[in-house]
């Protein structure tokens, strides 16, 4: 799935935004700059902000197995990022499931 994202960014995150959706499901917006442009189809640039979108589960009990579950990005954290671009709604979307971000140290 990474292999395939259309979106590999370099970003820092400047904010984000969590809201319940039900008592399973929380909404995470984020607003991030683009460090660094890896691959990209939608011509994002260094330094353009971008807006991210996606749920995460609200609960997830303990032992579960099954795939990787988006987390919640850390505000000032740096990442790698695998996205695509969601014409309709405007935003970036995580395209990799839970293995979308990864922290980096830069």
């Amino acid at each position: 799935m990474k292999k395939n994202s259309p979106e590999v960014l370099k970003l820092i995150v400047n904010d984000v935004q969590l809201k319940t959706l039900n008592r399973y499901k929380l909404e995470v917006k984020i607003k991030a700059t683009v460090i660094k442009v890896i691959r990209t189809e939608t011509r994002v640039q260094s330094n353009c902000q971008i807006f991210i979108k996606y749920e995460i589960p609200k609960l997830v009990k303990k032992g579960y197995i099954g795939p990787v579950s988006l987390k919640a990005l850390k505000k000032k954290n740096k990442y790698i990022a695998y996205l695509i671009y969601s014409i309709e709604n405007k935003v970036y979307i995580p395209s990799a499931k839970g293995l979308s971000f990864k922290v980096i140290d830069d």
